[in-house]
């Protein structure tokens, strides 16, 4: 499931494209482990490139408050955190 809704972050309809950067957190949470080691480092990339091209500061919001969901569902592995440095 979690690759699915991955796999539709480029859609061109914004409404799928917001709902694919709000879930992100909720996977972080349901499996963490496999988050980690499955979709961190694209998750991650993926929100600072769309905060780069998003013109309005919802977009940039939303991309800055997604990172810190993942990380705060993440924050009892530290060392999921270490491996992006």
């Amino acid at each position: 499931m979690s690759m699915y809704v991955i796999s539709k972050k480029d859609s061109k309809n914004p409404l799928i494209k917001k709902a694919v950067i709000e879930t992100i957190p909720i996977l972080a949470k349901y499996n963490p482990a496999m988050f980690e080691k499955t979709l961190l480092k694209g998750c991650i990339d993926y929100l600072l490139s769309l905060r780069k091209s998003s013109t309005g500061m919802r977009e940039k919001s939303l991309c800055y408050n997604t990172i810190a969901a993942v990380f705060t569902n993440l924050s009892k592995n530290p060392a999921a955190i270490k491996k992006l440095a």
